[in-house]
């Protein structure tokens, strides 16, 4: 596959599964594995409050104490007026009461004097229910005073997001004399979860024109109010794009109208994140002060704090789930969106948009990354530096208190990875497999998997480039067979050739063809080898030296007969690349180049050498090889002659070799006395077939000796 065409396949690739992913986060699919991570992310992250918050909390013990004074449940309102009489004196900002006294609860002992205690404790906010469906109040009671202020910009935004459930028609409000003792109600309806959790408040609705807002957001709103001639002047409530605004304070929504808590770490040695007294401690305290006795907490502890009454003993009903706790008293809720707000610590989400491109962005990197991988280990490199990313992402947003998902992110990511894997193993892959089965028989397996890597390397046709080219032969090989089994011939022929291959094989040469006894191979194609002349010529040796290594075993399989080889090498340009049919093909090499290699082969007989290579490959081995000069060499179809080496061993010792010195000095002094007197010269050298196959050929020009003009010339190939 093309550079462009896997652009374009890993971009789709992306663009697909980022989109699927996205449309299931926005059906809620990931709500609940996307509130899974915010939890962790909570209990990760999550700080402490600095907010002058304190809790009160009805706890089992407080029930054990209450009862231990003949007082059951529901408790007498005297309690509550002893709570109420503890605040006055401390002098608290506010005190939010998480207890519904709504119509249709029992009356009991003490409620003149509680409705007594409301009145006389402005700082007070009672809770009451609004719904859409439940509750016996459908219009604001004449006589109870405004709710709040008025909300600027509701009816924009009502108009501006329809689905809004801020408006509800049906109520719970406390009992008459309590609400009409009341300075302010708040509402407790509208937590909502994300998974098993409660991840979000609604901090305004309105009943019968009445702005309520949520319980914790009333107290802390307040807290700011000022106070003229004995009345709350509150802040002023407005509803814009960005949020509810409360004063200067800002209270993030979504469309939904909901607000996402920012919850903080439990204190050291506590379950909660503020300080916690329980109701019978302050009970006790607001009867002692009610007496002029020693309080058992001291109210200065309380002064100008925030103070939320609710209950934690479980035979209430009222304990809710956190990240922290699935039972955690639900007026901690109240008090956690009084501390956001006085801290400015609202989790807000993240924009679609930056969404949308995050995800499009890993979606797309990963399948690129996989579609461009050539290796396992490289997927496994681009998955372990992308999947980390959403997560990464997810804890860095929530540091900026920011709820960015991750499961949607991550799954168009991991979807993509694959997508692009899959696609690799079907293309790229599907061309790797064609690659190894088409070079298998021909190519080292290390070239095999340069190729495989970089498949460009590989250009399926014909391109002209320079080799060097290989021919090797056996000698005499049309009369062992005549002599031998085709079994035995066989078996021979492929011990010999595997011998010779596995050579080849070293030196990274590529394997054109056999043909009977013969070895036809090359360097510089698929891949480039700048040293290609140095890996042939260095073959060609080495093919020798296995063959002495090897020729007695090989001399027993051919029943006596004498194993040799002859080899050709010569570098030049050839067109070289999968040729032959559509239904057949070989990677192989034609040109005039191939055919000097085979010449050069065949031209050893008439030297008697096992090796010859020509000077334009000899030159470009920099002289890292021992060898002798034979002749200047026509051969048979070349009009033009060439300087031909025969190369002697790997290492780079003088060219005069002591082996060799009389031949190279013999052929000296016929360029500069005459061929006469290097034919003399050359009979007087024994054991050198090559100066014996010369002097032969001296002798035979007779006469024409003395006009020779230096150039061998072969009649037959």
């Amino acid at each position: 596959m093309k550079t462009a065409q896997k652009i374009a396949a890993g971009a789709a690739i992306g663009v697909t599964f980022s989109l699927a992913s996205l449309w299931l986060h926005h059906r809620g699919s990931f709500d609940e594995p996307e509130a899974d991570t915010w939890k962790l992310r909570v209990r990760l992250l999550a700080g402490e409050s600095n907010a002058p918050i304190k809790l009160i909390l009805l706890d089992e013990n407080s029930l054990a104490w209450a009862t231990e004074r003949g007082a059951d449940w529901p408790w007498p309102r005297d309690f509550y007026t002893y709570i109420l009489r503890f605040a006055r004196e401390a002098n608290v900002k506010a005190i939010a009461f998480d207890v519904q006294f709504t119509d249709g609860h029992l009356r009991v002992e003490g409620d003149e004097a509680f409705a007594m205690g409301i009145k006389q404790t402005p700082q007070l906010i009672m809770a009451m229910m609004p719904s859409d469906h439940a509750g016996v109040s459908e219009q604001w009671p004449a006589n109870l005073p405004a709710a709040f202020h008025r909300v600027e910009g509701l009816d924009a935004w009502l108009n501006a997001h329809p689905s809004s459930n801020i408006v509800l028609s049906k109520a719970r409000l406390p009992f008459k004399d309590f609400r009409n003792a009341a300075h302010l109600l708040a509402h407790v309806h509208g937590e909502t979860g994300a998974g098993n959790f409660v991840s979000e408040i609604r901090p305004l609705h309105q009943f019968d024109g009445q702005p309520l807002l949520q319980l914790g957001l009333a107290a802390a709103s307040l807290g700011d109010a000022d106070r003229a001639n004995g009345q709350w002047r509150l802040p002023a409530l407005t509803l814009g794009d960005d949020g509810l605004h409360i004063g200067d304070r800002v209270v993030p929504m979504d469309d939904a109208d909901h607000t996402l808590l920012h919850y903080y770490r439990p204190r050291q040695g506590s379950d909660y994140p503020f300080e916690v007294y329980t109701a019978a401690d302050i009970i006790a305290s607001g009867y002692a002060l009610e007496l002029g006795e020693e309080p058992v907490v001291d109210p200065a502890t309380f002064r100008d704090s925030y103070v939320f009454f609710g209950f934690s003993a479980a035979a209430l009903y009222d304990l809710k789930p956190t990240p922290f706790s699935n039972e955690t008293p639900g007026v901690l809720l109240h008090a956690t969106a009084a501390a956001n707000l006085m801290e400015g610590r609202f989790i807000t989400h993240a924009a679609p948009v930056g969404v949308f491109f995050w995800t499009l962005a890993l979606s797309i990197g990963a399948a690129m990354g996989s579609v461009f991988s050539k290796r396992a280990r490289q997927v496994v490199l681009i998955s372990v530096v992308m999947l980390p990313l959403p997560i990464i992402a997810g804890l860095l947003a929530y540091k900026a208190q920011v709820w960015w998902p991750i499961i949607a992110p991550a799954t168009a990511m991991i979807f993509a990875l694959v997508g692009g894997i899959v696609l690799n193993y079907a293309t790229e892959g599907k061309q790797r497999r064609f690659i190894r089965r088409a070079f298998e028989r021909y190519l080292n397996p290390g070239v095999i998997d340069e190729l495989v890597n970089d498949p460009e390397k590989l250009s399926l046709g014909g391109v002209e480039r320079e080799l060097s080219i290989f021919f090797a032969d056996l000698s005499g090989f049309t009369s062992m067979s005549a002599v031998m089994s085709p079994a035995e011939i066989t078996a021979l022929l492929n011990s010999v050739l595997t011998e010779m291959t596995s050579v080849i094989f070293d030196e990274n040469g590529t394997l054109d063809k056999y043909i009977g006894d013969a070895i036809v191979a090359f360097w510089n194609a698929p891949t480039d080898q700048p040293d290609h002349a140095v890996r042939a010529v260095r073959a060609a040796i080495r093919c020798q030296q296995k063959l002495d290594d090897k020729r007695a075993t090989f001399e027993r399989m051919a029943h006596g007969h004498s194993i040799a080889m002859r080899v050709g090498v010569h570098t030049g340009k050839v067109v070289v690349g999968n040729m032959g049919s559509q239904q057949q093909f070989n990677y192989s090499m034609i040109g005039d180049a191939a055919n000097l290699a085979s010449r050069l082969e065949g031209a050893n007989k008439a030297f008697g050498t096992p090796i010859m290579v020509s000077q334009t490959t000899w030159a470009q081995t920099d002289g890292q090889f021992t060898g002798r000069v034979l002749a200047n060499l026509q051969v048979v179809g070349r009009p033009e002659p060439i300087e031909v080496i025969q190369p002697i061993a790997i290492d780079n010792d003088d060219l005069n070799h002591a082996d060799f010195k009389p031949f190279i000095d013999a052929i000296e002094r016929g360029k500069s006395q005459g061929w006469r007197a290097a034919l003399e010269a050359l009979r007087q050298i024994e054991d050198d077939p090559a100066a014996t196959a010369y002097a032969q050929y001296l002798a035979d020009l007779k006469d024409g000796i003395d006009q020779w003009d230096g150039v061998w010339r072969l009649t037959k190939k």
